[in-house]
């Protein structure tokens, strides 16, 4: 339920980018929460259906086993179910959005696409997916424009670290069940300098929407220092796996803090 609660918010982070004095509408905000959190369970119970085996080789993952194969695949439908009910509810374009989101995890999980387990490809399924994410945030309050699309890019950066950092904790595991991931196949150290240079290039990318005009100098400072933050503990935490497990620690705290603080001013502002 913590991966649950912590994936949805990359959906509502595209909230903090529409006009605040809108967010508190009931009919809008109290669906998007059921909507977004019923559609992130169906990805999870997609990931617990479709690995379900090798789920059960992993001491982080080894609690999957607690419910039979067939439960995940009868949950996945009734959470579908749910969210496709609420988005239309919210709006016919949301139901839309989130069955591409949900496209896209099917490719990464299912066999014989299985994404997840070729050389970059579950990163491009994750950055393509991150800017989907945004968009049911933001589309949920606004109509979806060029700058939301650019905004969302950079957050889709930060869930492709995300799945990077992820590929470099499961690795043995991985290798186990015969995963050949990108960690897999080129290994630790070299995934390690990828995720590195992959936020170096969200730092610089977030630096351009602002000499762009597409976001303001608030949200330029309260995204850059998490980020930067990320940066330093890239290169500093790339040692054993307790170093591995504090940089994702750290990672999700700061970014939680800084947009909370993002949101509070933007609502106080309003």
């Amino acid at each position: 339920m913590g991966e649950i609660l912590l994936m949805t918010g990359f959906s509502f982070v595209g909230v903090l980018f529409t006009d605040p004095s809108s967010w508190a509408n009931p009919s809008i905000f109290l669906p998007l929460l059921l909507y977004v959190a019923f559609y992130v369970m169906a990805v999870y119970f997609l990931n617990s259906y479709a690995d379900y085996a090798a789920d059960m080789l992993s001491e982080r993952l080894k609690n999957v086993s607690k419910l039979s194969r067939s439960k995940y695949l009868g949950l996945l439908v009734l959470a579908c179910m749910a969210f496709s009910a609420l988005s239309y509810y919210i709006s016919y374009i949301l139901l839309a959005i989130c069955w591409l989101g949900m496209l896209l995890w099917f490719f990464y999980y299912v066999p014989p696409f299985r994404f997840k387990a070729t050389l970059f490809g579950g990163s491009i399924i994750h950055f393509i997916a991150g800017i989907v994410h945004f968009q049911m945030g933001y589309c949920s309050y606004q109509p979806f424009s060029s700058n939301s699309l650019l905004i969302s890019i950079f957050f889709a950066t930060l869930l492709c670290i995300g799945h990077l950092h992820h590929e470099i904790i499961d690795v043995e595991n991985d290798t186990l069940a015969g995963y050949q991931t990108t960690a897999v196949r080129i290994g630790v150290k070299r995934m390690l300098q990828l995720r590195t240079a992959t936020i170096a290039i969200a730092t610089i990318y977030l630096s351009v929407l602002l000499a762009m005009g597409i976001i303001e100098a608030m949200d330029f400072n309260l995204l850059l220092l998490p980020t930067l933050i990320l940066l330093v503990n890239s290169i500093l935490l790339k040692g054993n796996k307790h170093q591995t497990l504090l940089f994702q620690y750290i990672s999700r705290g700061v970014f939680l803090l800084f947009c909370f603080l993002l949101l509070v001013i933007k609502w106080l502002a309003s």
